[in-house]
């Protein structure tokens, strides 16, 4: 999905994406993911994962299918290109691009440029599709400056600020959240603010940071 895309914007993208694929009669099953979550004829789950605009849907084809793995791929690949808000694109064996080239450079500036020229003459190609970057554009952050000489004398370290911030906006990561048992799986339990609040500045200045002392001071 486009940077700053939600997980309710990528549920609608992958099922939209799921029933292109499953009209095909070569289709047996399809498994969905959005970020570490899962949709479509997957295993269900919620938005667990930070990148919340990445996806990816498994498909499995029936073994007396009518068409090869690599005919059903051209096949579905313009039907993909017409979800809207989406950049889907196929891959090879293990998940892998079928062709990666790698670039390398001291200049920053002058290596992005170079990537931007090569996949501009790459997508001129016949023989080549689905052209990407990787990574992928980044897509919008929040940067906090912290005054120093207040937080030193309030007791405030920038760990304190960096994890109060984390959990609150993408959620803590993983081994640090608390499990919910169901069976034989462990669901990670994450709490951070709504969507709604996460794009509020004044929302966001009232998160309480814990003090040397044992107290807690807003960041604002």
């Amino acid at each position: 999905g486009p940077p700053g895309a939600t997980s309710a914007d990528m549920e609608r993208v992958v099922q939209t994406a799921t029933r292109v694929i499953r009209a095909h009669e070569d289709v047996q099953l399809v498994f969905a993911q959005v970020g570490s979550g899962g949709g479509g004829d997957g295993p269900g789950g919620g938005d667990t994962s930070s990148e919340t605009n990445n996806g990816t849907i498994t498909v499995v084809l029936k073994d007396g299918r009518k068409r090869t793995t690599e005919e059903f791929k051209a096949l579905i690949r313009p039907e993909l290109r017409m979800v809207p808000d989406a950049r889907l694109t196929t891959l090879g064996g293990w998940g892998s691009a079928d062709v990666d080239v790698l670039l390398s450079s001291e200049d920053g500036p002058k290596l992005y440029a170079a990537q931007l020229e090569l996949q501009r003459e790459m997508r001129t190609l016949h023989s080549v599709s689905d052209v990407r970057p990787s990574p992928p554009p980044p897509g919008p952050e929040l940067v906090i400056r912290p005054k120093m000489d207040e937080a030193a004398k309030l007791g405030v370290n920038s760990q304190a600020l960096a994890s109060v911030l984390r959990v609150a906006t993408i959620g803590d990561i993983d081994p640090a959240v608390a499990k919910y048992s169901e069976g034989k799986r462990r669901l990670p339990i994450e709490v951070r603010l709504a969507v709604s609040d996460r794009a509020d500045f004044a929302k966001i200045a009232e998160l309480r940071v814990p003090t040397s002392n044992g107290g807690s001071t807003t960041l604002d």
